[in-house]
């Protein structure tokens, strides 16, 4: 239905991503996408066949069971629709990356990372004249969620830029 928001589940490299606050989740496996999207319907009684678990081109299954509030029967507008979907996968969203640049981050007193949409670019050294080791540019979930954790409570030490 034209309006209402659905959802996809792809398998992408996010490191060249570069709208990640579209992204409303990262899983290890698609089979723990649809679980976790199965579960947000359920809590918040979504239309599957809209979010695209469901396979229909008629009101949905739950709908009939009084489980769906019926967006797929026009009976929900896509205004109410669509924030309930916001607000079901607000939790699982990446943040924006809150610069505009490419930061430099602290790692020991002689160390440093290059960081740039929540993917460490460099390693750099300032014990052996400033070496400057790329990295493989790859997005990971676990050092996202380190970063974001770690600057939210620790200043960058400058704007970098590559």
């Amino acid at each position: 239905m034209t309006g209402y928001t659905s959802i996809k589940v792809e398998n992408k490299d996010l490191s060249a991503y570069k709208e990640l606050e579209n992204v409303y989740g990262v899983y290890p496996t698609r089979k723990k996408a649809l679980n976790q999207l199965e579960s947000i319907v359920k809590t918040y009684q979504l239309c599957p066949a809209l979010i695209g678990l469901e396979k229909t081109n008629r009101q949905c299954f739950r709908y009939q069971l009084g489980l769906c509030k019926g967006a797929c029967a026009g009976k929900e507008s896509a205004e109410s629709y669509n924030q309930r979907v916001e607000t079901a996968l607000e939790r699982s969203k990446l943040e924006t990356w809150p610069y505009k640049h490419a930061v430099e981050v602290q790692i020991s007193d002689t160390k440093t990372m290059i960081v740039d949409q929540w993917i460490v670019k460099y390693l750099v050294d300032y014990s052996v004249d400033i070496v400057k080791t790329p990295l493989e540019n790859l997005f990971d979930i676990d050092t996202y969620k380190i970063l974001r954790s770690y600057l939210k409570t620790k200043p960058v030490m400058s704007p970098y830029v590559l």
